[in-house]
């Protein structure tokens, strides 16, 4: 009777390792794939692990930067004084020595309504305190005026929309940045309904 009651036991006991065996093990997994994590991709939970993984290492490893949803995976980076980030590929690097000041076009439609972003072709590296200094004009032949706003980030590394300048023809601005990995765009509205308005943009 002993042996029977050890017998049932044994395979009780078996039964039950084989259960919960394979729970345990998906756990230890899954704790040391979020310890091997990079340390942007712990600061930055809502950014795809693609884009993380596809940054060079500096900033893969760096847990206090910032990651905008507006960074596109192979977008030239530059740091605040225009020189390339090191461990890009050798395409990216290239353009990224090409930067200089890059900006764009915007068109708003004579609605009233802010247009459509205008991004620049680089994203830039930013550092604690820096601020990007956007500049706009409106293009030849266009007769009305407008308003021209920047992206930038507040102290939070939190996305928000600067005006540069006062509406008018022309305007420049220092937008408050940070430690924010980005790329510059604008958006712009006109000041005189039906007309629309354009307007070229650098940073």
């Amino acid at each position: 009777m002993k042996r029977i009651l050890v017998s049932v036991c044994a395979a009780i006991a078996t039964t039950a390792l084989v259960a919960v065996a394979p729970a345990g093990a998906r756990a230890g997994t899954t704790g040391e794939t979020m310890a091997e994590r990079p340390a942007a991709a712990k600061k930055n939970p809502g950014i795809s692990l693609d884009v993380i993984n596809s940054l060079p290492a500096e900033l893969r490893n760096d847990p206090t930067l910032v990651v905008d949803s507006s960074y596109e995976i192979g977008t030239p980076i530059v740091r605040p004084d225009g020189t390339p980030v090191p461990g890009q590929s050798r395409a990216a690097m290239a353009a990224a020595a090409a930067c200089g000041r890059r900006g764009g076009t915007v068109v708003a439609v004579g609605t009233g309504r802010w247009s459509g972003v205008s991004k620049s072709g680089c994203s830039i590296l930013g550092r604690p305190g820096w601020v990007v200094g956007y500049s706009w004009a409106r293009a030849q032949n266009v007769r009305s005026t407008g308003c021209v706003q920047g992206l930038g980030f507040n102290a939070r590394g939190q996305a928000t929309w600067q005006a540069i300048g006062i509406c008018g023809t022309s305007g420049r601005r220092g937008v408050p940045w940070g430690n924010v990995l980005a790329t510059p765009k604008v958006r712009a509205r006109t000041a005189v309904i039906p007309l629309g308005f354009v307007a070229t943009w650098r940073h």
